[in-house]
């Protein structure tokens, strides 16, 4: 692993979610409840605890960027948008984790922009200071480079869309969130956006209408069926591409070596 990828590690202690091993959604064993998903929601990837964790998440946001390329592999600039029904389900966490091995591993450009304005993560994991948001910044018709924050020693950006506000997504629908949206599709192989829980509020669900794709983050015995079914109708509903979902935080009740033999 460089050494890049281990002061990104460093530079972004987590505050609000701790980050855990990410499994994509498999048919449980008999006596482990788990979240189903909805019949038109695929895997993304699969992954096992057997590796060191740094290796092991390294490995999976590999896979995963794999599996994004195959579902998209026409679209110049992709923008993909993580959200997940409820809070701490790990959006957040994996967001950041699949931007920062995708700039220093797989070498992309990657834009790591956060949505969520009530409660902002990547900013502070990277320790960086915004004033203003991207609201104001259009209003103004000031350079969007102003509100971007390259990430030293890598091709990884992190900007801040909104530092304060209404709580409805107005910027999300105007004309120059879209075009400027379009014009750094044209600068960065990759637009990463973590979004608010789709359940709390409607901003991640304007958004993804607006992206090339949405990835669904639940978590292991505690998102509940019933919430990502409806999340994933309300997307679908408003013309949102769902490309996959992925389980976090999985844990194994009986040795993985005993899960191997099932």
């Amino acid at each position: 692993m460089s050494k890049i990828y281990e002061a990104l590690q460093l530079a972004s202690r987590t505050r609000d979610e701790e980050p855990a091993p990410v499994e994509a959604i498999a048919s449980p064993p008999p006596t482990v409840p788990e979240p189903v998903a909805a019949p038109s929601v695929q895997r993304l990837v699969e992954v096992t605890e057997r590796a060191p964790f740094p290796l092991h998440l390294e490995h999976t946001m590999t896979a995963l960027y794999n599996s994004i390329a195959s579902l998209l592999p026409t679209t110049k600039g992709r923008t993909i948008e993580f959200i997940s029904p409820h809070r701490g389900a790990g959006a957040s966490t994996l967001s950041r984790e699949f931007a920062k091995v995708a700039a220093v591993k797989l070498k992309k450009s990657v834009l790591l922009l956060d949505a969520d304005h009530r409660a902002p993560t990547q900013t502070k994991e990277f320790h960086i200071q915004q004033d203003q948001g991207w609201d104001t910044v259009l209003d103004r018709r000031e350079r969007i480079e102003s509100v971007l924050h390259p990430v030293p020693g890598s091709r990884l950006t992190v900007s801040q869309l909104l530092v304060s506000g209404s709580s409805q997504p107005l910027l999300f629908e105007s004309s120059q969130f879209r075009s400027m949206l379009a014009r750094l599709k044209e600068t960065f192989d990759l637009i990463l956006i973590d979004a608010p829980p789709a359940t709390e509020y409607t901003d991640g669900l304007v958004l993804g209408s607006k992206v090339d794709g949405v990835v669904l983050v639940a978590a292991a015995e505690e998102t509940r069926w019933q919430a990502m079914q409806d999340v994933t109708r309300r997307f679908q509903m408003l013309g949102g591409n769902i490309l996959g979902m992925i389980l976090n935080n999985q844990r194994y009740h009986i040795p993985q070596a005993i899960y191997d033999r099932i």
